[in-house]
């Protein structure tokens, strides 16, 4: 079913969007990105679910019109340490920093419905191989 979209109410929430200061960067392109995706319909056949989600009776719980990322991933980040990530240039870890380095910018790019990984992994047993016995302790618990 085709539900009417008010292209001039969606230009002045991004205007909104854009003028907000009280937003971060990382906020306002999120918020960006939802309403663009909000501006296509559900992907659902026939009336009964809008009947049901314009009474309040169900929710999409704020992921959107066409939800595009999955709620929970669970990575295999000991694969990254060990091979890299071709797509996102990681080379393979070889020391402690290596690691650390790879692993926050791999978190960064988990696709998640709340923008943040749900899992981030066993640290201990990941960081264990790069803890060498030449770093001190109270390096490492720094890092």
């Amino acid at each position: 079913m085709e539900r009417f979209f008010d292209i001039e109410s969606f230009r002045k929430e991004v205007l909104n969007t854009i003028q907000d200061t009280s937003l971060t960067y990382e906020q306002q392109t999120s918020r960006l990105a939802k309403l663009a995706e909000n501006s296509l319909e559900y992907p659902v056949d026939g009336n009964d679910f809008y009947d049901l989600y314009e009474t309040l009776e169900i929710c999409d719980l704020d992921e959107g019109h066409a939800p595009y990322a999955p709620r929970y991933i669970l990575p295999d980040y000991e694969k990254l340490l060990k091979e890299g990530s071709k797509f996102l240039r990681l080379a393979p870890a070889k020391t402690l920093d290596e690691a650390l380095t790879n692993l926050l910018i791999f978190y960064h790019h988990v696709p998640s419905i709340t923008r943040f990984p749900v899992y981030i992994g066993s640290l201990d047993t990941l960081l264990e191989p790069f803890v060498q016995d030449s770093d001190s302790l109270d390096d490492i618990r720094k890092k």
